[in-house]
């Protein structure tokens, strides 16, 4: 099944053949209305997030000044302006450019790839899929893992940073923040989740009965899927909601801005600044170690795993949509993790074994 779903051109000049938006028609579209068409209609997965930044790359690629050697190409303001050099240019930039992440790196050239990938399917321009894929070469995958994973001590540290955590003035901070950010660091570190879908939780996605308490957590590409969180994680989400005078199954932001009762939920930003914020008052994010909302997405599927989850159990807990993305978070854990997981070896004599019959494995 493809990725793509069939664009809209209705308000478009259609050509004389019928056949659909072919490149010349295709060439007089600005480039603001073919990346906006782009995004709107081009894949069926993909968070916000993922779309934001892609816009925020393409529309970069037209508005930089972009360079191939000693020549400064011309600029973008129609479809039909951009040429293989231009792509050649937009890699070199992005290459070239400094404080730039490898993952950064690759989502600028990915994202200009995957528009020149639709655009193609489309007929709007007529560069050869082998020549732009050339000059959109993906940048060699960085060898580091980019996130840390924390231990049990410092998850404990961090959590303690929440409660002696301070005003800019010096003062405690109010019981209602505190609780806030307490239950978001459990959420996280207790079910998993993503920073997107933290801020997305709405007080009636959480739900609570005899068999416990379960977040209903919207994630990547709109996919739904049940957390069941642990006692004190849901504990922790308990005594937020009646610092702020909440109950379950109210409407809106299951998370707010301090004092906010309009319903209106966080930014992942502050999310991430939130757990940047105590990882630093812990006394963790030293040494260039950051530890970000995935950080904590990645110490929940550790310690699951230590727990004995299986992989196809964390890739439904986590929402992937593959267990070779699952398998990735479990390169973490250490030699000493898989020794644990080595079964031993039968502990009667072979003279008891020897009347036993082998068992066939399909």
């Amino acid at each position: 099944m493809s990725d793509y779903l069939p664009i809209s051109t209705d308000h478009l000049p259609a050509p004389a053949d019928g056949r659909g938006l072919a490149a010349p028609h295709a060439g007089d579209l600005r480039w603001s209305d073919v990346v906006a068409l782009y995004l709107t209609n081009a894949s069926r997965s993909g968070s916000e997030n993922t779309r934001r930044a892609y816009r925020r790359h393409l529309e970069a690629f037209a508005a930089v000044p972009l360079e191939v050697g000693d020549a400064a190409l011309p600029p973008i303001h129609h479809l039909g302006d951009v040429t293989a050099v231009h792509l050649m240019g937009w890699r070199a930039y992005v290459m070239g450019r400094d404080g730039l992440s490898a993952g950064s790196r690759a989502q600028a050239i990915a994202a200009l790839r995957g528009f020149m990938r639709y655009a193609g399917t489309q007929g709007w321009h007529s560069i050869p899929s082998d020549r732009w894929r050339e000059n959109l070469t993906m940048p060699p995958a960085d060898a580091e893992r980019p996130f840390s994973v924390l231990s049990d001590v410092e998850v404990v540290r961090i959590l303690e940073a929440v409660e002696s955590a301070q005003t800019p003035t010096g003062r405690a901070r109010s019981t209602e923040r505190r609780r806030r950010d307490r239950a978001i660091l459990t959420v996280m570190l207790g079910g998993g989740l993503r920073a997107a879908e933290v801020v997305g939780l709405e007080v009636r996605d959480v739900t609570a009965g005899e068999g416990g308490t379960v977040l209903a957590v919207r994630g990547k590409g709109g996919k739904s899927r049940p957390v069941p969180v642990r006692d004190e994680v849901a504990g922790s989400v308990f005594e937020y909601l009646a610092a702020t005078g909440r109950r379950l199954g109210d409407r809106g932001a299951l998370f707010t801005r301090e004092g906010d009762r309009s319903g209106k939920g966080l930014t992942t930003r502050a999310v991430g600044m939130l757990v940047s914020e105590y990882a630093q008052a812990a006394g963790i994010a030293v040494n260039e170690r950051a530890i970000s909302p995935h950080s904590t997405r990645h110490t929940y599927a550790v310690r699951a795993a230590r727990a004995g989850a299986s992989v196809e159990t964390l890739r439904r807990l986590l929402g992937h949509s593959s267990v070779a993305t699952t398998g990735k978070y479990l390169d973490h854990l250490e030699l000493a993790d898989l020794r644990d997981a080595s079964p031993p070896m039968p502990t009667a004599t072979l003279a008891g074994l020897a009347g036993s019959s082998p068992s066939v494995c399909a």
